[in-house]
């Protein structure tokens, strides 16, 4: 799996915009949100590390997230929320 919600590569795209918008990853605890008993469960459970990014962009000329709130997004390779590489 490349991305969690948006992979754009090759100049899919020239602009993409993310206006009041909220991201929400995995609550683990009955919808607590604590970060740190959610860790403690990743580690137990072997998820930790393995997550790709949510939003994957390659070659994208402009990104715009403008009032826009992530919650509980961990445990990727690299780049949890965002991924910019090659010329973003």
């Amino acid at each position: 799996m490349r991305a969690k919600v948006i992979y754009i590569a090759n100049q899919m795209v020239r602009d993409l915009t993310f206006f009041n918008s909220t991201f929400q990853g995995l609550v683990f605890h009955d919808g607590f949100a604590d970060p740190q008993s959610d860790l403690i469960y990743a580690i137990e459970n072997n998820i930790t590390q393995n997550e790709p990014s949510l939003i994957v962009a390659l070659q994208t000329l402009n990104i715009v997230i403008d009032s826009c709130r992530a919650h509980h997004i961990y445990y990727a390779q690299k780049g949890a929320f965002l991924s910019l590489a090659q010329g973003s």
